[in-house]
């Protein structure tokens, strides 16, 4: 969850963030998108799928010691994962600003 002005203090529905985001992009983006999006970084980025489900707040059943032994509450220690994703993330932007990229159009 992310903090929001709402009264339990998260966002609970994002739609409109996301319709303001595809209006200025000119695609159609869902937080299904993002997720999917956020999972394939990691995978990227070599993290273990355990990890990020974690941070995904992916239900982990059917695996006894990260069901009963691994913190799942307070995920601070997986603090390097996500800076891990947020670096790669700035790389790829880096990347696209570059003189090295080139547009291509989209057919019609």
């Amino acid at each position: 969850m992310f903090p929001a002005r709402s009264k339990d203090g998260h966002v609970s529905d994002a739609r409109g963030i996301f319709d303001k985001i595809s209006k200025a992009i000119g695609v159609r983006v869902t937080a299904h998108d993002m997720r999917r999006t956020f999972r394939a970084v990691g995978g990227e980025c070599k993290l273990e799928l355990w990890k990020t489900k974690l941070l995904m707040s992916h239900k982990l059943s059917g695996d006894v010691t990260i069901t009963h032994y691994t913190e799942t509450e307070d995920l601070r220690y997986l603090d390097p994962e996500i800076n891990k994703i947020a670096d790669w993330i700035i790389r790829q932007a880096a990347i696209a600003r570059s003189d090295k990229v080139v547009p291509i159009r989209r057919a019609k």
